[in-house]
């Protein structure tokens, strides 16, 4: 959940300040903190021109500036301390696709190495069935068991890691801290942060929508307000949402002229989708796929609803949203024979202001 927690900031200078660090998603936190110093002081962005890295107390969560080679260029970020020890394990999260990196370092060297890993969708004939099958690369088993070369043991528990996450990694890297380095108290492992893998992120969008649903043939179009209620599962990253909401109508348009919704004319949607959602700074794309319902004088309709919008953030906790919906034809759920049902497209456009919490 989004908020202000305990931490604290270690300045460039080699000043530490304790105070209170806006909670944010991994992405986020991959380039910086809004901290403030008291409870109704005022926040501030600092980055990594500022900062040597950061640490939330509560979590138990450190993280380091590191300068890392990234798109033919280097860019300087905060990343993640998941292990310390002989070999150190480190991540962070790309705001633009998501994807979780990791790099490892050794003590006393100063050169982070990244832990290259890759899976794709293929088609697989196999002569019966054509289906798209998860590859997954091993560069990352070749990487790991390379710098743990000394520890030939471990290799049988590198090769179950299919996927690289970081509870399976740090197990790893705490397994070979513990068991292959020394047993001095300065190269012993630290024990793996708790991370709030779970935590979920939800936020709230009041605003207007406007739709051409036309349950009949004296309503041309209806005007509707409500909100959306999201919860995001990848907290990481922000990527995946759940959005559901409630939508009824104020007023519709009979005849070009515009009046409160009273009797027939009443109308309420309820909209459930999942949502995709790309982070390209300030302005992010999104793609919505679910099913709709409306309902009017005691009828229910119901169609699927693919929608295009943009999430445009204002701050960290505020941004506008709009989305724009699309149903083929909402059939009438009642199987009323007498009930007049639409079988024409369907386009509502909502616009509103999303809080994060």
């Amino acid at each position: 959940m989004n908020g202000y927690r305990a931490g604290r900031i270690f300045m460039v200078n080699g000043d530490t300040v304790t105070g209170l660090i806006s909670y944010q998603s991994d992405a986020e936190l991959a380039t910086g903190c809004s901290f403030k110093q008291t409870k109704n002081g005022k926040a501030r962005f600092y980055g990594t021109e500022e900062l040597k890295g950061f640490q939330l107390d509560q979590e138990g969560r450190v993280f380091h500036k590191a300068s890392l080679y990234l798109k033919y260029r280097y860019k300087s970020l905060f990343l993640e301390t998941l292990v310390n020890g002989k070999i150190s394990l480190y991540d962070w999260v790309d705001k633009t696709t998501g994807a979780t990196l990791f790099y490892l370092k050794k003590q006393g060297d100063t050169t982070l190495v990244d832990l290259p890993f890759e899976q794709t969708e293929r088609l697989v004939d196999n002569g019966y069935t054509r289906l798209y099958k998860t590859i997954c690369t091993t560069n990352h088993q070749d990487s790991l068991m390379k710098y743990m070369q000394d520890a030939s043991a471990l290799f049988p528990e590198i090769k179950k890691i299919v996927t690289p996450t970081p509870s399976n990694l740090a197990k790893l890297v705490s397994h070979y801290n513990e068991t292959f380095a020394s047993h001095d108290a300065q190269e012993a492992s630290v024990a793996v942060s708790p991370k709030p893998r779970r935590d979920l992120g939800l936020s709230i969008t009041p605003g207007i929508a406007y739709t051409n649903f036309m349950p009949n043939l004296y309503v041309q179009s209806y005007s509707m307000d409500g909100a959306f209620l999201s919860v995001c599962f990848t907290r990481r990253s922000k990527t995946v949402f759940f959005n559901a909401g409630y939508f009824q109508s104020f007023f519709s348009k009979y005849n070009g002229r515009s009046y409160w919704s009273s009797g027939y004319r009443h109308l309420e949607k309820i909209p459930v989708n999942v949502e995709y959602r790309l982070h390209l700074n300030y302005i992010q794309p999104r793609f919505c796929f679910g099913i709709d319902t409306y309902l009017t004088n005691g009828n229910v309709y119901c169609d699927v609803a693919p929608s295009l919008g943009l999430v445009i953030r204002i701050n960290k906790l505020m941004a506008v949203s709009i989305l724009s919906t699309y149903n083929f034809g909402p059939q009438d759920m009642s199987f009323d024979i007498s009930t007049e049902e639409t079988k024409n497209p369907v386009i509502t456009v909502f616009a509103g202001l999303q809080v994060s919490f």
